[in-house]
């Protein structure tokens, strides 16, 4: 604030000067305290809180007055590890969110990075500039996980230092490869410790880590994880000092295993424990919502509901070092406030953001302008994105031997939704070439780092008899197609790029289904209902076709993502993660 604002939120506070708005009437939820109020009122000037009391000395002729009519006043929701650059934009998140009671989001810049390098992070913060939803972003560090596999550092160091510059940029984003750091990797070890000297949070990603390794990560700089899938986990990352947050989302929901941490008479101390979705899909938000719906199955599952609310605003406030701007109900604060029937439903019957009502009934009161522009793949990594179409016999599988029959290869087998291993497979041998002509074992083609295809094979997946193929894997975003049909598997392929990224299904010849990703081959342009409807309809086509998948459209993202176990697709084969090593095709 400048020397007026503050003069006027003092005037204000003092009954010298009129409010903008003063709100009666309601039953204010102090996150500071833990308290109820009543009989507290609310007087605001322009987009701040400026006094908290009784008094209406400051109400005035032009003063809006504003009766609760009794509804609790919460400040409103904050994502502290959110990831608004996958499939949905965050114009489209903002008009989703905003009317949900979620007004502030730090977003992890992993996909756009990924896909697009320094100008996919120059995209998010230009296009969430002076939204009324307050973006904040992570820096995208160490993508992707492992460079001598997937290819070098989306960013390069100068303009990883440059970015940490901007005001918007409160923390490096999560690390997934946390071996990097346990075995000393100078480079990122020295980003890491420049970000730190800047006051910039480091989130962690520290899945599978024993005490000891999680010693070590704080050592290194770490400052949250939101990794922890036990009670243990928990009470392991918050002894350590570690901000830790308990994710609800359409990945992981870990509330009902996680809440009996909180809900004990020798429970913890909840200051640094933080809800958050982890992502939520465009088919969530449109049914269920967004930090809402997490606050929700919070107290659903036990969390004490004023400390459910706590970890949903001042504790990521005060976690991004925001707690002086937002999380609160309190003087100087931005007047991000919600009117909440009752607090056991946190979705809010109105909305006000930065002193402006801005949603009722769950719809907006006010327009969010804009479309969010489209922007090409293009080729900073080699080999991405192609530059030619794909031909069906460019996914062959050579046999290691001409004419045996048969051959055993190791082949990639998903085993939950993000969780994948190696698991022998028995293949025709024709002509030369392997062939899965039986049962569910696919094919699955990625582009490679000259720009041709690696091949590898696939179970688990179902017995699926159509080809699909995408522009999303997780970091690095090399495109891929799965199927055993190869000419549908080109033209699926060849429809993807056409598109500029996104989903496309193709069956006997003929295109089924698509999804366009047409912003970075990453991000849809529609707004969520749009979008969440293109998706369901490709879901309903993959089951049709023989995808037995749960959550195909999450599974198919992390099929290449190293930062998780065991195995995964990548640019140069199947990749062993525990040992590093490729393992298909054979060196």
């Amino acid at each position: 604030m400048n020397y007026q604002e503050t003069s006027q939120l003092v005037n204000v506070a003092q009954g010298r000067e009129p409010a903008d708005v003063y709100i009666e009437n309601g039953k204010l939820l102090c996150v500071y305290s833990g308290e109820i109020l009543e009989g507290y009122n609310l007087a605001i000037r322009g987009s701040r809180v400026a006094y908290i009391g009784s008094s209406r000395d400051m109400v005035g002729s032009g003063t809006m007055v504003i009766d609760a009519g009794g509804q609790y006043l919460s400040p409103g929701y904050i994502d502290a590890h959110g990831h608004v650059d996958l499939i949905a934009n965050p114009l489209a998140v903002s008009r989703a969110v905003i009317p949900r009671g979620t007004t502030a989001i730090l977003s992890d810049t992993h996909e756009m990075g990924g896909a697009l390098g320094s100008d996919g992070i120059k995209f998010m913060l230009e296009i969430t500039e002076n939204l009324p939803l307050k973006y904040y972003f992570a820096l995208t560090v160490a993508n992707p996980p492992h460079p001598e596999i997937e290819g070098g550092d989306c960013i390069s160091e100068q303009d990883f230092l440059d970015f940490l510059s901007h005001p918007r940029v409160l923390a490096v984003s999560e690390i997934t490869a946390w071996k990097r750091l346990t075995e000393l990797d100078g480079p990122l070890l020295a980003k890491i410790a420049n970000a730190s000297s800047r006051g910039k949070r480091v989130e962690g990603h520290s899945s599978g880590c024993s005490l000891e390794k999680l010693n070590a990560l704080v050592d290194a700089g770490i400052t949250s994880c939101h990794e922890s899938v036990t009670v243990e986990d928990v009470l392991m990352r918050l002894r350590l000092g570690i901000y830790t947050m308990l994710r609800h989302g359409s990945i992981r929901k870990e509330l009902e295993t996680l809440a009996p941490c909180f809900t004990s008479n020798e429970s913890p101390d909840t200051g640094r424990v933080i809800l958050t979705p982890d992502w939520m899909s465009p088919q969530d938000i449109k049914n269920n919502g967004y930090m809402d719906y997490v606050i929700k199955e919070a107290i659903r599952n036990g969390i004490p509901t004023i400390k459910a609310y706590q970890t949903a605003t001042i504790n990521p406030a005060v976690y991004l070092g925001l707690d002086m701007e937002i999380g609160g109900i309190a003087p100087g604060r931005f007047a991000d406030i919600l009117f909440i029937e009752r607090l056991e439903e946190p979705a809010p019957a109105r909305v006000m953001v930065n002193g402006r009502m801005m949603a009722e009934k769950g719809g907006l009161l006010e327009n969010i302008p804009g479309r969010c522009p489209t922007i090409g793949p293009h080729g900073w990594r080699t080999g991405r994105p192609r530059k030619f179409g794909a031909q069906p016999g460019e996914f062959r599988v050579a046999a290691s031997r001409r004419g045996t029959g048969e051959e055993t290869v190791p082949a990639l087998h998903i085993l939950n939704d993000t969780i994948t291993t190696i698991k022998d497979v028995t293949l025709e041998e024709s002509g030369g070439f392997l062939e899965p002509r039986r049962g569910d074992v696919l094919k699955i083609s990625m582009v490679g780092p000259l720009g041709g295809f690696v091949t590898v094979f696939l179970t688990g997946f179902g017995s699926f008899s159509g080809a699909l193929a995408t522009s999303i894997a997780h970091d690095h975003h090399s495109p891929y197609v799965l199927g055993r049909d190869e000419s549908d598997m080109a033209l699926a392929f060849n429809r993807v790029m056409e598109m500029g990224g996104g989903y496309t299904l193709a069956e006997g010849g003929k295109i089924v289904a698509q999804c366009p990703l047409s912003v970075g081959g990453v991000m849809s342009h529609r707004d969520i209902p749009e979008l969440a409807g293109e998706l369901d309809n490709l879901e309903n086509h993959l089951g049709k076709l023989g995808c037995t998948l749960e959550k195909p459209m999450v599974t198919l993202g992390f099929i290449s993502f190293s930062g998780l176990p065991t195995a995964r697709i990548t640019p140069k084969g199947l990749y062993n993660v525990k040992s590093g090593q490729i393992v298909y095709p054979r060196p």
